[in-house]
């Protein structure tokens, strides 16, 4: 299931299983390598002709009684049926994704009275950590940390994190890590691993998280963020100077990208190849060995493509 918001307020739930059933490309199809500038990929073709026929549920937000914060933004929980939206006024909310009650769920997180009397405030970015943890980013830099309950019907506040004075537009957790990017131009790294061994106990509890990096690099916003997958302290961002970064925070170098790319158009979402399921046989730590580096992974352009990476000399 994939869910998704649009800027008129509307929440869809989509069935992708046909993707999965469509034939797969031939080797090398629609991969590159390296930074892209004139090579435009194969295109592939979508597995059904009418795409409004994956829609499994749809709902208005701004019309609906039980207003799931008149979403901006949504995001799938990473355990159960239920998902999260944050949009006007930075709150955010749990709701069902069941065919059936699809969007209803009316509880919303507290906010510090500081912020809730701001006239303009706004929820620009969202994300989920394994462990239940919701990360909102806001129009005014702030970070609002809440930790939800195993069906998301209870959200509590941890903290409130204010390093940068610029919009945050995107967000990302690692097992430990909270990545945070901002409108200055910059990517702060925040320790969460107090509060993530916190949550396994249901602590309600506020608590504050320590800042461990603060990168400089681009030279536009910050559009998207996203941790290798197996590798703690690996991950890769995107900008709205149409380039890609990996960071690596156990090099010796952490402030300085192991890896640039670029792009002609504007990328505005980025995706890493996820783990292949473990077998049960098979020994993690080998596995976090041979797979804990970068690989492959997928942008997604103003031009209307996704393109799939190889990342050469990366893993």
């Amino acid at each position: 299931m994939v869910l998704s918001s649009a800027i008129d307020g509307s929440i869809a739930l989509w069935d992708i299983k046909p993707f999965y059933q469509s034939p797969a490309p031939s080797a090398g199809e629609g991969e590159n390598e390296g930074t892209v500038e004139n090579v435009d990929p194969p295109l592939l073709s979508l597995p059904v002709e009418d795409t409004e026929s994956l829609i499994v549920s749809k709902l208005d937000s701004l019309k609906e009684k039980f207003k799931p914060s008149e979403a901006w933004k949504t995001v799938l929980a990473p355990y159960d049926y239920h998902f999260a939206a944050t949009g006007a006024g930075a709150r955010v909310s749990g709701h069902l994704i069941d065919h059936q009650k699809f969007g209803i769920g009316d509880d919303e997180g507290e906010m510090p009275s500081y912020l809730a009397e701001l006239k303009d405030l706004f929820g620009l970015s969202l994300a989920f950590s394994g462990c239940g943890l919701i990360a909102v980013g806001t129009n005014t830099g702030h970070v609002l940390l809440y930790r939800s309950s195993a069906n998301a019907n209870i959200l509590s506040l941890v903290t409130v994190i204010a390093d940068h004075a610029s919009p945050i537009r995107s967000l990302a957790f690692t097992d430990n890590l909270l990545l945070v990017g901002s409108d200055n131009r910059t990517i702060t790294v925040h320790d969460i691993k107090p509060v993530v061994d916190d949550a396994r106990y249901e602590s309600t509890d506020s608590m504050s998280v320590s800042t461990v990096a603060s990168l400089t690099g681009h030279k536009g916003w910050i559009l998207d963020l996203e941790g290798v997958p197996g590798a703690e302290g690996v991950f890769a961002s995107i900008s709205a100077d149409k380039s890609i970064k990996f960071w690596d925070l156990g090099s010796a170098t952490k402030n300085t990208p192991v890896w640039n790319g670029s792009e002609v158009n504007q990328i505005r979402a980025f995706s890493f190849q996820p783990l292949p399921k473990m077998e049960d046989h098979e020994d993690p730590k080998k596995r976090e060995k041979t797979t804990g580096s970068m690989t492959r992974f997928v942008t997604a352009s103003e031009d209307g493509r996704l393109r799939w990476y190889r990342g050469a000399g990366l893993g």
